[in-house]
């Protein structure tokens, strides 16, 4: 049986040759496997969010192929922000905005961020990040160095 790891150490070799619509999709089938036995695997979440987007931005021509792993991309990147388990209770439970909840964010999850934070939530809801919640999330993820 394959586990996790072996998958992951697959994906690190498929990384270094995507070079075609053919291979990315391998790698995105290779990922995708490690979620069908891990279905919370940080790394496998966000690499699916990434190499969705860059399906979206280096080998789709069609306008629903394009949106299809634009959905993917957002969708997958969501689910690698909810590994968080306090983000996503206060997020996902509807008692504060996606953008509000992201001040429990780890230096982890704040890269998904910019990729799975939709406009509006499912309920018509703006969720769009403050200028101050933006710069509160990119000082996160890159904070000064002394």
């Amino acid at each position: 049986m394959v586990d996790v790891t072996d998958l992951l150490a697959e994906t690190n070799e498929q990384i270094m040759d995507p070079d075609n619509k053919e291979r990315l999709r391998g790698l995105l089938r290779t990922y995708e496997r490690v979620l069908e036995i891990d279905p919370a695997n940080y790394e496998a979440l966000w690499s699916l969010g990434r190499y969705n987007v860059v399906m979206v931005l280096g080998y789709t021509e069609s306008r629903s192929e394009k949106e299809k792993h634009n959905l993917a991309a957002i969708n997958y990147c969501e689910q690698a922000m909810n590994t968080n388990p306090e983000f996503k209770a206060l997020s996902a439970g509807g008692s504060e905005r996606v953008g509000d909840a992201c001040r429990v964010l780890t230096r982890r999850e704040i890269a998904p961020l910019f990729i799975g934070m939709p406009e509006w939530d499912r309920t018509g809801r703006s969720i769009c990040l403050s200028r101050k919640e933006y710069a509160t999330c990119i000082l996160l993820a890159h904070p000064r160095k002394s």
